[in-house]
């Protein structure tokens, strides 16, 4: 699949890690990739990059060679990956894997939430028919609970976008997130999602 996805991680305002993820770039992928890097995420006032490294190491991003032994001089015991998805941590690796991006998530370590603005690039156009079919039917629309600010989303808004996504999945039917005028179409979302995790 060619929907490639960056995760990056700041800290202070700069990137300290990131992640690249071959197939990834679905937005039911991705949050599910943001979910777990968001639960995983302990510890960061003891041991940032350990910390990171954690998360990342289970949504299944493996350092290579040169990020292992880069880990290795602030104490982390990393181990060489062979997967397809990539996690970097020094300069030169983020800029590498940086620039393989494609579509990109950004989770902030001090507050816990992510940036899944990239999911509105699935809406669907303001010209095509059934962006003007589901203007006139709304109301019969799954939709999000709560009103979201997608640049900052916490375990529990992914949480329900994820069902939301799901439910809309399940019925073939567009929907939307509570406070954004985009309609998406799930299609796009999660039949991808379904086969990405076979």
């Amino acid at each position: 699949m060619s929907e490639r996805l960056i995760i990056d991680i700041r800290s202070q305002g700069e990137t300290v890690a990131n992640a690249y993820y071959r197939g990834g770039g679905f937005p039911s992928v991705a949050i599910r990739l943001a979910q777990t890097i968001l639960r995983n995420l302990d510890n960061i006032e003891v041991n940032l990059l350990g910390s990171i490294y954690h998360a990342l190491y289970e949504t299944g991003a493996r350092p290579g060679p040169t990020e292992v032994e880069y880990l290795k001089t602030f104490g982390i015991v990393a181990h060489v990956g062979v997967e397809n998805d990539e996690m970097a941590f020094s300069k030169e690796g983020i800029r590498r894997l940086g620039q393989a991006e494609e579509y990109y998530v950004s989770i902030s370590s001090e507050d816990g939430t992510a940036d899944l603005s990239m999911i509105l690039l699935r809406g669907l156009d303001e010209t095509s028919d059934s962006r003007r079919y589901m203007d006139m039917h709304r109301d019969g629309m799954p939709t999000t609970e709560w009103e979201m600010d997608l640049k900052r989303l916490d375990e529990g808004d992914l949480a329900e976008i994820f069902r939301v996504g799901d439910e809309a999945s399940k019925s073939d039917t567009l929907f939307m997130i509570k406070g954004q005028r985009h309609v998406i179409d799930p299609v796009l979302w999660w039949v991808a999602d379904r086969e990405w995790n076979s």
